[in-house]
């Protein structure tokens, strides 16, 4: 019995899932060599299923924007992807696109 409850224990830790990988069109005023690449990242930790930040994805776009102000991103591609922990798990989004001033 205590083997099993030690071996149930130490077989517990982190899984790390990757979700989906979305870009969008490309409509760039010249070849994508000629932009700059900006990139952004928002996380959401969820704890025994209550989410506070709902809003991280929008937050990681916004980002995105920000560090183009004068110009257009394009390109854009998402990767969402989650880390399953002990009662906790935290999503990630990632953002890089193209920028063109």
């Amino acid at each position: 019995m205590i083997a099993a409850v030690g071996f149930w224990f130490a077989s517990l830790g982190c899984v790390h899932s990757h979700h989906m990988t979305a870009m969008s069109d490309i409509d760039a005023p010249a070849p994508l060599s000629e932009g700059r690449l900006v990139q952004s990242e928002a996380n959401q930790i969820v704890t025994l299923g209550v989410a506070r930040d709902t809003q991280f994805a929008a937050d990681a776009y916004a980002d995105l924007a920000a560090q183009c102000p004068s110009g257009t991103v394009t390109g854009v591609q998402t990767r969402h992807s989650s880390a399953l922990g002990f009662f906790q798990w935290e999503h990630t989004v990632k953002m890089w696109g193209y920028c063109f001033d």
